[in-house]
């Protein structure tokens, strides 16, 4: 070599141990290098999965937050995108049958042991989001950004399915308890047989118009009912009163207040009503009760009403209420004669 540098060299002997020492630490150098870039590929990689879990986990904590199952679903969807990259999302809780896009899941749900199932095309899964003892719904997760990885994600996605369901069959509960809540308030205000409001809600609408005016009252009351009782049976007498509430609900708005105040009388509480349109309400329910007269009967439907206007705020509505009655009294012996 130095002939061919043309450079002068010198020739030293090596004893064979220090080769050996020089390789060798050629060697561990090399190793170490190799170890070093791995484990920086190990950290980078224990770093990017930490970040999805921080991320998971603050998703999961809003979850618990929501009131709302649409709400905890859509939640639910926001991270299969962001986490996992599945760009198409459902979910469904008809179970039986299942639905179209579900026909896959037979054999999922067949299978106890097993929440999360692979689609056949290797980019998608089905998952069964689970209650504490029961399958309340199920989730199917399609074209991800990185359908290699998604075996790696089975089990987290299990865990996201199952703390999932936990937060929906809680809500499930929830809700079941609101409308229990609301049929039971439901009851407490309303007429079982006519499902207008009871004399309990009336006497609390019309405690609220104090101070007021501009508003009316009607009373009504069906005429000849114990004749239907006694000659064409209780039967005949409870339609009779379906049918009343009916020419009331008519004649109303949404917004008034019906009720039924006792076995056969009526009352209904008007806001921003005065004389004029007092009489066309009346007009309209005198044709409103001819109307649900129409059909052949052996008796015939009659409503006797009356009503007064309160336009004076100092005036008593219990006064107003009085009023009412004794015009639809008065309309009542007409009726007799």
């Amino acid at each position: 070599l130095s002939r061919y540098l043309n450079i002068p060299c010198r020739i030293l002997p090596v004893e064979s141990e220090r080769i050996r020492i020089i390789l060798n630490k050629q060697i561990l150098e090399w190793r170490f290098r190799n170890t070093l870039s791995a484990c920086d590929e190990t950290i980078k990689k224990l770093k990017q999965e930490n970040a999805e879990y921080a991320s998971l986990l603050h998703m999961m904590k809003g979850i618990s937050l929501l009131d709302k199952r649409r709400d905890v679903i859509e939640q639910i969807k926001e991270m299969f995108l962001l986490i996992f990259g599945a760009s198409q999302f459902n979910y469904s809780e008809d179970l039986n049958p299942l639905p179209l896009k579900f026909q896959e899941a037979e054999d999922l749900l067949a299978n106890q042991d097993k929440n999360v199932l692979l689609l056949k095309n290797g980019n998608g899964l089905l998952g069964k989001v689970m209650g504490r003892n029961r399958v309340i719904g199920l989730i199917k997760a399609e074209e991800f950004l990185f359908p290699q990885y998604i075996e790696r994600y089975m089990v987290l996605i299990s865990g996201i399915l199952q703390i999932c369901g936990i937060v929906l069959e809680n809500l499930i509960y929830l809700e079941n308890i609101e409308k229990q809540k609301e049929y039971l308030q439901y009851l407490n205000f309303h007429d079982q047989q006519t499902q207008l409001y009871n004399r309990a809600y009336f006497e609390n609408a019309l405690e609220s118009l104090i101070g007021l005016d501009n508003w009316a009252v009607f009373m009504a009351d069906l005429d000849g009912m114990k004749q239907i009782n006694d000659n064409y049976g209780h039967s005949a007498g409870d339609e009779a009163l379906i049918l009343a509430a009916l020419a009331l609900k008519e004649t109303f708005r949404e917004s008034d207040i019906i009720a039924r105040i006792g076995g056969d009388e009526f009352a209904v509480l008007v806001k921003d009503c005065d004389a004029e349109i007092a009489l066309q309400i009346q007009k309209r329910l005198l044709a409103a009760v001819e109307r649900q007269s129409r059909d052949e009967r052996a008796w015939k439907l009659s409503l006797s009403s009356g009503f007064a206007v309160n336009n004076d705020k100092n005036a008593r509505p219990q006064d107003i209420v009085k009023e009412a009655d004794q015009n639809m009294y008065q309309a009542k012996r007409l009726h007799k004669k």
